[in-house]
């Protein structure tokens, strides 16, 4: 059985400060463009947080994918940032 779910979800991320959440926002919005076509997705920051809202009408697996797609972003973009921030 194929059920489609009306799907919508919010993450909140809290960054380090203001520029790691820009660069954060900056790297999301391009992934963004790259969702599956029902599903979409839209990044923004503010202050020392990134947002994004993933909404969709999909199979839930779908957007949970799509929802780990934007951690992995981020845990790979956080570990650059780190190094490159070292004093």
């Amino acid at each position: 059985m194929n059920i489609l779910n009306r799907v919508a979800l919010t993450v909140k991320i809290h960054c380090k400060n203001e520029k790691h959440a820009n660069i954060l926002q900056k790297i999301l919005s391009i992934e963004d463009k790259f969702a599956p076509p029902t599903i979409k997705v839209k990044t923004i920051s503010q202050q020392n947080y990134v947002i994004s809202v993933i909404e969709g009408q999909e199979k839930i697996e779908t957007v949970l994918s799509t929802l780990n797609d934007i951690f992995e972003t981020i845990k790979l973009i956080n570990s650059i940032y780190d190094i490159v921030e070292q004093p």
